[in-house]
């Protein structure tokens, strides 16, 4: 999607460049577990068997398998929703919550571009609003933030003058 094609009302995810590390890190482990399993055998005390061996490797490689599943899952749980109106932010794998914000709460946009999301075309976006309950609102891992920030900014204003509001510092 081109920037120019970006409009409200907006809809995304997280991305999963976010857990490319702990993917890799996973992947690498596994694999260099696995090559050197003969290895790690001809170390273990005799009293261990190599089907023991064989289960506890099985075991850990699961676990490490199940924690990024679990990282992924939690990700694809969470949804961004963006209108002219309010900002919807839900969150949850077993229980959710939904997070909603007018938009003529927004005062602030800050933009954050760490160079792994900088490389992948994504960004942060950290909104301060006059909301009692949440006050900092963070969208992780979007894709053109900066198209997003100029749609939040017209949105915000036009939300506050439909409304009738004023900002004051």
């Amino acid at each position: 999607m081109s920037t120019q094609e970006l409009s409200l009302p907006w809809t995304s995810r997280p991305s999963q460049v976010l857990n490319l590390t702990s993917y890799l890190v996973t992947a690498i482990l596994i694999s260099t577990i696995v090559y050197f399993e003969p290895l790690i055998y001809s170390y273990t005390p005799e009293s261990i068997s190599h089907d023991t061996l064989i289960q506890g490797i099985g075991i850990f490689c699961g676990l490490l398998i199940l924690s990024d599943l679990v990282k992924y899952f939690s990700f694809r749980s969470n949804f961004y929703n963006i209108t002219n109106d309010k900002i919807f932010i839900k969150k949850g794998i077993l229980s959710s919550i939904t997070e909603n914000i007018e938009m003529y709460r927004v005062k602030d946009q800050t933009v954050i571009q760490p160079l792994a999301l900088r490389i992948f075309g994504l960004g942060n976006l950290v909104l301060i609003t006059s909301d009692q309950t949440t006050p900092t609102i963070t969208l992780s891992a979007v894709r053109n933030v900066h198209t997003l920030v100029e749609l939040i900014q017209q949105a915000t204003l036009k939300s506050r003058k439909e409304h009738g509001v004023k900002e004051f510092d």
